[in-house]
């Protein structure tokens, strides 16, 4: 059984589905001949992202507003960079750093059709949380995170694999 431990207590923990949706699940959720298997049927498709000139603080507030955590960074309407909460949390003067100054320009990418097994290998092989979804052009197409995988992994693995 699983428990929340706060304050010294446990109490039950309640499996409620959160108010927000995660890609994983919805995908699980329609009529599939064979099972998810791809970037395309779990990445979030429009991705809130940020702009180079933006203050930290800004793209912040952004991805508290959307419950997210990360933001590609788009130029041009290419890719060019990620933020992650974790990053920024480390930044002081949030207000006067700008985000290209502080953006991840080492980004990992795949396609639609990149088999979700390869995905997951370089995720935890990089100890990255996130893969933007790109075409050839480097136009951001979605984003793949490691608890939208979690997710897919919760309501699609094999039954032999919970035993």
């Amino acid at each position: 059984m699983l428990h929340w431990l706060q304050d010294g207590m446990l109490t039950e923990f309640n499996p409620a589905r959160p108010a927000f949706e995660l890609r994983g699940y919805a995908a699980t959720q329609e009529k599939h001949d064979t099972p998810v298997s791809v970037a395309e049927q779990v990445m979030a498709s429009r991705p809130y992202t940020a702009e180079e000139q933006w203050t930290v603080s800004q793209a912040f507030e952004q991805m508290e507003r959307h419950a997210v955590h990360h933001l590609p960074v788009i130029k041009d309407s290419k890719v060019v960079g990620l933020l992650s909460d974790r990053d920024l949390l480390k930044i002081e003067g949030r207000e006067k750093v700008l985000v290209e100054n502080v953006m991840s320009r080492k980004l990992l990418t795949c396609e639609r059709e990149t088999p979700l097994w390869m995905v997951a290998r370089l995720m935890t092989q990089t100890r990255v949380h996130c893969v933007l979804v790109v075409d050839s052009e480097q136009n951001l197409e979605g984003i793949l995170t490691s608890l939208d995988l979690l997710d897919c992994l919760t309501y699609q693995a094999p039954l032999e694999m919970w035993g």
